[in-house]
């Protein structure tokens, strides 16, 4: 099992090309994460919850903050920022909580986009040229 210190280097999870169970190679996300007020004990042990779920790469606490490395393929932002309130910690809100809905908003774009094909329609090849 991997620890909450355990660098994101490591080459036991992800170095070599996983396929995901969309048949994709993993993307990897870094987020960082800030609470309000978190105890540092609460901190570590959703650092241990997130090392549990499958797809996770790396929880390394930060102060009042939690540093996350995942595959999105696997696991999403909304599912760790839920295992982290389901700790009783509470993300921080205001710009935090806007860059959140951001990154959630094109997780879910690349989710849906590397569901589907890429077709080899007209748009593949450049216009004719005429004179």
């Amino acid at each position: 099992m991997r620890t909450a210190s355990q660098s994101s280097s490591d080459g036991a999870y992800g170095e070599c090309i996983v396929k995901s169970r969309l048949g994709l190679a993993p993307v990897f996300k870094k987020r960082r994460l800030h609470f309000i007020s978190p105890v540092p004990e609460a901190i570590r042990m959703v650092c241990g919850f997130l090392l549990g779920m499958e797809g996770v790469r790396s929880a390394i606490p930060e102060g009042d903050a939690l540093l996350v490395e995942y595959d999105l393929f696997r696991v999403t932002l909304a599912q760790l920022e839920k295992t982290c309130a389901g700790t009783g910690l509470v993300l921080c809100s205001g710009f935090h909580g806007w860059m959140r809905a951001i990154w959630r908003f094109t997780e879910d774009n690349e989710i849906q986009n590397a569901a589907h094909p890429i077709s080899r329609g007209c748009c593949n090849h450049p216009p004719a040229h005429t004179r």
